[in-house]
Formats: structure tokens, C-alpha cells, sequence
């Protein structure tokens, strides 16, 4: 069967009717603020160059949406201009459904809605909805202290090493082994029916023709990962193999912070009728399309060096990513690194 089809036949009809509500395309979105009262007046205000803040607002000529200006500081302090689509009263509550859609917590919900919109109390809201969402407070665990990584190697480039770890099964038979680049910390996720070896070693040889070899592999003592053909394969294509111990399960610990918000993904999601690749295809594309932590960065940057729109980017960028220069690569993405890697 082509792949196309296997796609097509994953993603019923349900999980399009559930998820075709939260679409914001720029048509979508001038409609709701032509019928908005109040973004009309500061468009006629803009328009007749009469508007108090006109060096907040502007229309953009393309599209004809109304457009925030706002200014932040980047890592190295600089000023940064940022333009945003201003959302009407009537779509706040599709756009953090959709800002939502993966069950994150606030600070990665409020950085996708941040990067892409404005209204006026726009965290605020944000709280206010994660803090109440039904599926966030049936599937996640409760806050807990957090505790430091076990001692792993610091990693100089992408594909220095990744973990691999197993999550499942979520569902009856779903699983889904995860494969993260300590680097970069983008994260691969493989929806599958069994954990048998040869699967999952299928999906490390996948991995290794999409992103290249590796240097290193870390997972945990799981029968898969100790298994025979899975060492055969690592060992053929020159890929050191090491093992988490009993003593010190905490190496592989990023691995597993990935695992607990996947599975409050695929939850909340697949209770709303939605298809359980497709679950692991949202989490997968906001994952790796909001902020980390550790690093500050966006892992589909540095891993890509370019940032991918998410599963449900319809409207149009209000600022294009520039391509980056081999200096402007080294010395935006990946100086700063030699001081985050560490944490």
C-alpha cells in the first residue's frame, strides 16, 4: 500500500470533524475582525492616521489584518521587532483551543499563542484555561519537584548521541518508542502496535536514514534494547550502545520527561475521537516547535536550522525566518550552546 494511503486510511473522518473547529486561517480570522466593533475603530483610526497608538498597530497590505508591533529582547539582548495578528473577542477561544491542542502546560501554550497573536490580557487567559482544562487535570500527574539528570555525556553537535526509551502502551497495543538528540533536544516519535525488537530496531535504522548515524545510543535495560539483532545493528553501523543501570536510572531521564507529556497527549486527545498516530503527530510537531527549557531555543531550529510551521499553521507568518549564513548558523544557534547543554 503507498504511503499516501496509509496516511489517508490512519486519519478517519472523525478526527477531521473534531479538529476542523479549531482551524485560524487569515480568511477566518479578517472576517471576525471586520465584525468586531472594536478592532474597526482602531482600523478606521489607522487608516485616517488619526489612532494614539499607531506605533503598536498597522494594517497589513497583503492580508488586510489588523497587526500588533511589540518588542522583546533575544538572547544576546537585542532588540527584536515582533509583529502579531490581533484576535477578536469571538476567536480567543478557538485560538487557545488550538494553542492547546496537545495538552501542554502554560508556558509552552502561552509561547505558541505569543509568537502568533495578541489581545489585550492574553496570559491572563491563557492561565485561566490551562489551569481549567478537564483532560490536563484527569491525565496529569501532579506537580513534583523537579530532580537533576543523571550524569550523561555533553554533546558537541547534533547526532552526538540520542536516548531512546518506550512509551506504553497508552492505549490497548499503541506504543510509541521515542528517540531524542541531546543536542538539539528534538524529539522523533514512532507510533507502533507491538514493542517486539525487530520493530523497534526498524525504527532506529529509520531514524539513522533520516537524520544520519549516530555516535551514540542510550536507552534503558529494556529486553528490546538488549536484544541480539538490536546490538547487531549498532554494532554494524559503528554506533556505541550504552545502557542506563539499575544504580542510576536517572540518565535517561530526559527521555522520560518527554514520555509524560506524550501520554497526556495521546489521552486527552484520543478521548475526543482523535486518531492515535495523529495524536503523536500533534504532540511530535509542538514538542519540537515550542521553546525548551533547557536550552531556550526551539529544538526544530537547531536541529533544522529553520523553524517549521505547526500541524495547524494556516495563516500566513507575519515575519519570515531568513535563511542563515554558515557564521550567522554558528553564531546564532550554536555558540550559546557551549552554556546550555549543561542544564
Amino acid at each position: 500500500m503507498p504511503s499516501d494511503t496509509i496516511l489517508q486510511a490512519s486519519i478517519n473522518t472523525q478526527t477531521i470533524n473534531t479538529l476542523i473547529t479549531q482551524e485560524l486561517s487569515d480568511e477566518i480570522i479578517l472576517a471576525a475582525q471586520d465584525a468586531d466593533e472594536d478592532i474597526q475603530k482602531i482600523k478606521s483610526s489607522l487608516q485616517e492616521g488619526k489612532h494614539r497608538n499607531k506605533e503598536k498597530y498597522f494594517i497589513n497590505d497583503n492580508s488586510g489584518l489588523l497587526m500588533h508591533i511589540s518588542f522583546h529582547q533575544n538572547y544576546l539582548k537585542e532588540y527584536i521587532c515582533h509583529k502579531t495578528i490581533v484576535i477578536p473577542h469571538s476567536l480567543k477561544k478557538t485560538a487557545l483551543q488550538q494553542s492547546h491542542l496537545p495538552h501542554m502546560g502554560i508556558n509552552k501554550t502561552y509561547f505558541i499563542l505569543k509568537e502568533r497573536f495578541f489581545w489585550d490580557g492574553m496570559y491572563s487567559d491563557t492561565v485561566n484555561y490551562v489551569t481549567s482544562c478537564i483532560s490536563c487535570c484527569q491525565y496529569k500527574r501532579k506537580p513534583h519537584q523537579k530532580q537533576a539528570y543523571g550524569q550523561t555525556p555533553i554533546p558537541t553537535k547534533l547526532g552526538d548521541f540520542i536516548s531512546i526509551d518506550i512509551v506504553g502502551p497508552v492505549r490497548p497495543n499503541n506504543y510509541v518508542p521515542t528517540a531524542l538528540d541531546h543536542f538539539s533536544k528534538h524529539a522523533e516519535l514512532f507510533p507502533i502496535s507491538n514493542i517486539q525488537a525487530p520493530t523497534i530496531a526498524r525504527k532506529i535504522i529509520q531514524y539513522i536514514t533520516t537524520f544520519g548515524r549516530l555516535g551514540m545510543i542510550l536507552s534503558d535495560l529494556g529486553k528490546q534494547f538488549t536484544a541480539n539483532i538490536f546490538k547487531q545493528i549498532t554494532s554494524m553501523t559503528g554506533i556505541a550502545l550504552h545502557h542506563t543501570t539499575r544504580k542510576n536510572p536517572k540518565a535517561n531521564g530526559q527521555s522520560e520527561r518527554i514520555n509524560t507529556s506524550l501520554k497526556t497527549t495521546i489521552l486527552s486527545l484520543t478521548d475526543h475521537k482523535v486518531d492515535f498516530d495523529f495524536a503523536v503527530a500533534v504532540h511530535k510537531s509542538y514538542y519540537n516547535g515550542t521553546k525548551h527549557s533547557s536550552h531556550g531555543f526551539i529544538p526544530d531550529i537547531v536541529h533544522f536550522g529553520r523553524n517549521l510551521s505547526l500541524i495547524f499553521d494556516t495563516i500566513t507568518a507575519p515575519i519570515k525566518t531568513p535563511l542563515l549564513t554558515e557564521e550567522g548558523y554558528t553564531n546564532t544557534l550554536l555558540l550559546p550552546f557551549k552554556h546550555c547543554n549543561n542544564k
